[in-house]
């Protein structure tokens, strides 16, 4: 019962569950928590949650917040390339130019 936010399809068998569920894949884990998602695949792990937008002006009062991980050799098994596989070249920090804003 309740929502069933995480839909798919495994092996032409399609799936559904919400809060608290759980789904495996072949190499492929997912886990849903009572707002949040979790992806598992090898040595990368997904992370979705939801979230308020503090502040909040105008537009949509909520946000989708998406984090990536890589663990063990996941970085290094092919050339790094695009935005996501370069921010994971290397363990070293990666300080970019950042964005200012005008305080509101």
């Amino acid at each position: 019962m309740g929502w069933e936010v995480v839909r798919g399809n495994c092996a032409g068998r399609t799936f559904k569950f919400g809060k608290n569920g759980y789904k495996g894949c072949f190499e492929l884990e997912m886990r849903m928590g009572i707002s949040s998602a979790i992806f598992t695949l090898r040595n990368w792990t997904v992370n979705v949650h939801g979230n308020f937008v503090y502040g909040w002006v105008s537009s949509p009062k909520h946000r989708i917040d998406v984090s990536l991980s890589a663990r063990g050799d996941a970085p290094a098994r092919s050339l790094p390339h695009g935005l996501v596989g370069q921010s994971f070249s290397s363990t070293a920090p990666r300080h970019g130019k950042k964005d200012l804003y005008p305080v509101a």
